[in-house]
C-alpha cells in the first residue's frame, strides 16, 4: 500500500458539526436507548400517590394509580422529557461548547496533516503528532462532511471529507479502514 496524505484546516464550524454528529449518534445507540427506557420505567412507581394521606408515596398503590389519567399524563411527560428533551437541550448547547473549546485551544487552529498506510493513521497538527495503529481504533463513523475515528467511545480524531483530492481517494480511505478490521459504527 502506498502511503497517502491529505491536509485540511479545521474551522469552528467543523468542530460544531463533528461534535453534533458524535453526540447524536452516541445517544441513539441501542444501549443508551435501553438505559433511558429503563430509567423512565423505574421512576414511574415513585410517583404513585399513597392512599394513606399526607402526600406520602409508596409502591403499594401502583395498580390503582395505573388507572388514573393524571398519573399517566404526568409520568409520560416526565419520561418524554428524560428520553427526548434532555438530549435535545444538550444538542442545542453543543455549538456553544464547541466554539469555546476551539477558542481556548490555539493548537486546534493549525492545519491538520493526515497520512495513512498499511500500519495505521498519523495525524499531525501544529506541535502534535498522533500515530494511531489500525488495531487501536475501536470503530469509525462517517457523516456527510467528516470521518470520525474512535480510539474509545468518546475520544476521536476527525478527518474532513473536503480534504480528499478525489472520490477515489475518499473511497480508498473508507476501504482501508474496513480492510484493516476497523468496524464501522452506526
Amino acid at each position: 500500500m502506498i502511503p497517502q496524505r491529505i491536509s485540511f484546516q479545521p474551522a469552528v464550524a467543523d468542530w460544531v458539526q463533528v461534535y453534533r454528529f458524535h453526540y447524536w449518534r452516541s445517544i441513539l445507540t441501542r444501549k443508551m436507548l435501553l438505559l433511558k427506557i429503563a430509567i423512565a420505567v423505574a421512576i414511574i412507581p415513585l410517583g404513585v400517590p399513597s392512599r394513606r394521606g399526607g402526600g406520602e408515596h409508596y409502591f403499594g398503590d401502583l395498580l390503582a394509580a395505573l388507572t388514573d389519567k393524571g398519573f399517566w399524563i404526568t409520568w409520560l411527560s416526565l419520561a418524554a422529557f428524560l428520553i427526548v428533551g434532555l438530549p435535545l437541550i444538550r444538542l442545542a448547547l453543543i455549538p456553544m461548547y464547541a466554539r469555546r473549546f476551539f477558542a481556548q485551544q490555539k493548537n486546534l487552529h493549525t492545519p491538520n496533516d493526515v497520512s495513512w498506510d498499511h500500519e495505521g493513521i498519523i495525524v499531525e497538527a501544529g506541535e502534535s503528532r498522533n500515530v494511531i495503529p489500525f488495531g487501536n481504533l475501536r470503530h469509525w463513523r462517517e457523516s456527510n462532511q467528516a470521518f470520525l475515528l474512535y480510539q474509545t467511545d468518546t475520544m476521536f480524531n476527525f478527518v474532513m471529507k473536503r480534504a480528499f483530492v478525489s472520490p477515489d481517494q475518499l473511497a480508498s480511505f473508507r476501504a482501508d479502514l474496513t480492510s484493516h478490521g476497523v468496524a464501522q459504527a452506526w
